[in-house]
């Protein structure tokens, strides 16, 4: 991130029960995308190289976190009744081929990015079928102040 922002007007919810709503609220994050300050709108100076971004109406809280995810699968429920033979099979010639790999890849992406348009901005996979977790090699960035950063457990 290469631009300092400061949002404007927002209403800010805290996520604790001992802070209420604050409304016209200013929330300055610098160039490396990091929260600088947050205060009200009348106490800020905005330094001016800051783009200035006017959320009035709007809401900004924490980014959540969903601490048990399987990327591969969209959160529907849905029952799977097939032999380990025939699951084996469709992973050995199907899943596990640069196509397949490439639908899961796609698909685990476009899970996660609709887990952040959500609000989840961090999550911890806890394994998905068919495919390791180490090697689908997520690092997300969209838009320019949204990013998910995604656990998996056993690797760094």
């Amino acid at each position: 991130m290469n631009t300092a922002y400061a949002l404007k007007n927002v209403n800010l919810i805290h996520g604790d029960a001992k802070r209420n709503l604050q409304k016209n609220m200013t929330i300055l994050v610098n160039e490396q995308g990091l929260i600088q300050d947050i205060c009200k709108e009348s106490e800020v100076s905005t330094p001016s190289h800051y783009t200035t971004i006017d959320l009035s109406g709007k809401y900004v809280m924490p980014g959540l976190i969903n601490a048990h995810v399987h990327l591969f699968a969209d959160g529907k429920p849905f029952s799977l009744s097939v032999s380990d033979g025939l699951l084996q099979f469709a992973y050995d010639r199907i899943l596990n081929t640069k196509l397949g790999r490439n639908v899961l890849k796609k698909r685990m992406k476009r899970n996660a990015l609709t887990a952040l348009h959500a609000g989840v901005t961090t999550m911890r996979s806890v394994g998905n079928s068919f495919t390791p977790t180490s090697s689908c090699g997520m690092r997300l960035i969209t838009a320019t102040l949204s990013a998910l950063i995604c656990l998996y457990p056993g690797f760094s």
